[in-house]
């Protein structure tokens, strides 16, 4: 309904680190940022369900046992 805000991200850059050489924390970072995209594309599908049997007979039942008893207020 209303667009959800993204949580922040933060470009870090440590103090002490060599510019030329790339730790193996960045490699483990950029790794978990793909697989985060991933998963996060595939829970925002919203894919439409079909209803198990056990509740489509219970609603017929049910339905039935509406028709048994308006029936028997009309006749």
């Amino acid at each position: 309904m209303f667009k959800q805000r993204k949580p922040k991200r933060f470009t870090y850059k440590r103090r002490f680190q060599d510019n030329g050489e790339k730790s193996a924390h960045d490699d483990m970072e950029s790794r978990w940022e793909a697989i985060r995209d991933d998963v996060r594309g595939k829970t925002q599908r919203n894919v439409a369900k079909p209803l198990p049997l056990k509740t489509l007979v219970i609603l017929l039942i049910a339905l039935f046992v509406l028709m048994y008893i308006l029936e028997g207020y009309i006749n």
